[in-house]
């Protein structure tokens, strides 16, 4: 019997929400419920991302905050606005998100250990908070290199602020027992940039339930649903926010226009989409549609011909989109448009299930593009390569099992 047996999952989102942290979260959950654990959620209200299904719904139902979904405890906590909104709100919210967080942790009655997701950083703080009231350990989950993402973006430039993140930054990682990663290479760069937390750093790359992709039915409607029937469809779908280099896409898009029997479907919506949709004003062939639930969405991608992935250049951080995996486990190959720091170009590389673009380069993307539209044959092939590498290394539960196995040396 291991000690470990009340885990309390820490995070901004959970679905309804529709991006990758929620997928992630809610599997991670539900797969240490299928091994034993008892699981609670501590996370928002969900505000953005949403079907307008779920926009209604959650709209109108802000009372029932403590739900208990496939044998999870969910909390979610009314928060204010972190998204969608200027520096001054998301910075005073981000403040606020551990106090009300932290807070809230009087509604869970006792916990072995808490697994944190990182960014926004500050639930770090929470974390330690929730650690001191328990006295249990915590791991941490980065994903993204905060402060530094912000900073490569140019979002965070004010020298005092980024002292103020940077101290953030260290308080969280000294009050971690463990710190996870999802690729070698952002376990690298802590070790180089971060020394002083390396003896807690471990890998656990993030993972994609690949049967489940398999196992879900191609949408053979929604290309004629969209007027997209006989074209070669790039699929971006999620967060259209100032990381994502979506202006490029559209100039290559531009260039392509008279270009038939091609096509760019960009699925979500964010801070960014009301911009980039005035810049395609007047092309025929980008198309524009609002999210879907997550398991629509995969037969979506499923009746596709490849996805699409994007980061600005000034993106430094070896982050590996969440994207990519959707794309692998749905069998289709890939166009990313991403700089040289990211780790997606070795998985890329390795696999041979996509093809890399040049961020800020729209020549590059038509280069990119017209070589994977321009030989179906081979498109598919690497998306079969795609497919089996991603059911090597990238599995739900193998991945899983590697959280366990952390649970238990704590």
């Amino acid at each position: 019997m291991i000690a470990v047996r009340r885990v309390l999952l820490l995070t901004d989102a959970y679905p309804p929400e529709i991006r990758s942290c929620p997928v992630l979260m809610k599997e991670l959950a539900q797969g240490l419920v299928e091994r034993g654990f008892h699981v609670t959620v501590l996370t928002t209200w969900p505000t953005y991302n949403l079907t307008e299904e779920d926009r209604e719904l959650y709209g109108r139902r802000l009372s029932n905050m403590v739900q208990t979904e496939d044998g999870v405890r969910v909390i979610r906590v009314p928060v204010p606005p972190l998204h969608n909104v200027g520096p001054v709100v998301k910075g005073l919210s981000e403040a606020a998100l551990p106090l009300l967080m932290s807070a809230a942790g009087s509604l869970v009655k006792a916990v072995d250990a808490v697994i944190v997701f990182s960014p926004p950083l500050s639930l770090g703080l929470a974390a330690a908070a929730l650690k001191v009231r328990f006295g249990c350990p915590i791991i941490l989950n980065v994903q993204d290199l905060m402060p530094q993402a912000a900073m490569d973006l140019g979002v965070l430039k004010n020298p005092l602020l980024v002292k103020a993140f940077e101290v953030l930054e260290d308080r969280c990682y000294r009050h971690a027992d463990r710190i996870t990663c999802h690729s070698e290479g952002n376990v690298d760069w802590l070790k180089t940039h971060r020394p002083a937390h390396a003896g807690k750093l471990e890998i656990v790359h993030n993972w994609v339930d690949v049967d489940g992709y398999q196992a879900t039915e191609p949408d053979r409607e929604v290309r004629g649903r969209l007027g997209l029937d006989l074209k070669f469809v790039f699929l971006f779908g999620g967060v259209m926010g100032f990381a994502q280099d979506l202006d490029t896409v559209v100039e290559a898009a531009r260039r392509l226009d008279d270009r038939k029997d091609m096509a760019f479907l960009l699925v979500g919506d964010g801070v960014a989409r009301e911009r980039v949709e005035a810049a395609a004003m007047g092309l025929t062939n980008v198309v524009f549609h609002p999210f879907v639930a997550p398991e629509r969405y995969v037969g979506w991608l499923r009746a596709m011909d490849a996805g699409l992935v994007t980061l600005r250049a000034e993106t430094r951080t070896p982050v590996i989109p969440s994207k990519i995996l959707g794309f692998m486990a749905s069998g289709l190959p890939y166009l990313a448009v991403l700089g040289g720091h990211s780790d997606a170009r070795r998985l890329t590389a390795n696999g041979r299930c996509g093809v890399m673009a040049e961020p800020g380069d729209p020549d590059d993307v038509v280069r990119a593009a017209l070589k994977l539209a321009g030989d179906r044959k081979k498109a598919a092939g690497m998306g079969r390569r795609g497919l089996e590498y991603c059911r090597r290394h990238f599995s739900r539960t193998a991945c899983i099992d590697r959280y366990v196995r952390l649970l238990e040396t704590l």
